[in-house]
């Protein structure tokens, strides 16, 4: 599978990338890394580009392990939300197929 070359800017600098993934969706990515590039340029008052981007993987792997962590971590809780949800619509429909009847009569 080939993909399509793209070139975008993070923290000053472009890169031409090539993807297989929606080319708006991969310019987001770069906007977010970007982003974080440079609010930790500006938090850290780093100019140094190679520690910037240590400290924006650092960043992202901490942010995807407390996402993976909740989510690993929710799973009773989120199953019996689904299941009372699920209660929830069956009891909307049922209750509005019988409002549908009685207005049909």
């Amino acid at each position: 599978m080939s993909g399509q070359a793209i070139t975008v800017k993070i923290h000053g600098r472009e890169y031409t990338l090539s993807t297989i993934q929606d080319v708006e969706y991969t310019k987001n990515l770069a906007g977010y890394c970007d982003w974080m590039m440079k609010n930790l340029a500006s938090s850290s008052g780093s100019t140094d580009y190679l520690r910037l981007t240590i400290l924006a993987m650092m960043q992202l792997a901490h942010n995807y392990y407390q996402m993976k962590d909740a989510v690993d971590n929710a799973g009773p809780e989120m199953e019996a939300e689904i299941k009372r949800l699920i209660k929830l619509i069956d009891k909307s429909n049922k209750d509005g197929g019988k409002k549908a009847k009685k207005n049909t009569a």
